[in-house]
């Protein structure tokens, strides 16, 4: 054990003044500094034996953020077991149905949510029958009915708000460069919606990637 430290006072105000004084009388002074030893040094041999290292040419990876989940909260210390189970499981079912945009997506909404660590692979059958139920309901269904067009065609808009009344709002993320058949999907979506009666509708693109917004509305 060596430890090095410069001289000090007598006024002790901190651990390093303690151990110091502990040391004081053991101490051995070098040219600008006290030296404490304690102990032999023993000299380790090197191995002839050399370890194989290897190279990777490729590896999977993927953003940590979106499989690992960081609890920032003390609740479980204020809350019995019972109470956590539930909250939970209802952090879980929320989650779940954010993946989900219509009934016919249950089966994908699973996948996604086991992928992402929402739930595990056992957790998922309880889940499906649960959620089934759910979209099964002949009041609830209505809200998870795909938006078709006037051939049956099904689109999947990412994200419609109504920033006031009968005035809806259509965005649609996107990855990458920018390309002009965007806008054209954006346009597409717009007209569906004013085909269902909505005269003020307005639509954007947000590329995540560049973490810009582009407005398709001429």
């Amino acid at each position: 054990l060596f430890i090095h430290s410069r001289k000090k006072g007598s006024l002790i105000s901190n651990v390093s003044d303690v151990l110091y004084k502990h040391f004081e009388n053991k101490l051995i002074e070098k040219k600008d500094f006290m030296l404490y030893e304690s102990g032999n040094l023993i000299k380790k041999e090197h191995s002839s034996i050399h370890e194989k290292s290897y190279v990777m040419e490729s590896y999977i990876s993927s953003p940590w953020n979106g499989r690992v989940r960081i609890k920032k909260t003390l609740d479980e210390l204020i809350i019995s077991e019972k109470q956590k189970e539930l909250i939970e499981r209802g952090k879980k079912i929320h989650n779940i149905l954010y993946h989900i945009k219509s009934f016919n997506d249950l089966e994908e909404g699973l996948d996604i949510s086991v992928n992402k660590n929402i739930i595990v692979s056992s957790e998922r059958k309880d889940f499906k029958y649960f959620l089934n139920k759910i979209l099964k309901n002949k009041d609830i269904r209505p809200f998870f009915n795909p938006v078709l067009d006037k051939n049956g065609e099904v689109f999947r808009l990412d994200r419609v708000v109504e920033i006031e009344k009968n005035h809806l709002v259509v965005l649609d993320y996107k990855t990458g460069e920018e390309e002009d058949f965007h806008r054209e999907q954006v346009t597409n979506y717009k007209n569906l919606l004013k085909s269902l009666h909505y005269k003020n509708v307005s639509g954007y693109l947000i590329y995540l990637d560049s973490n810009k917004l582009i407005s398709v509305n001429e």
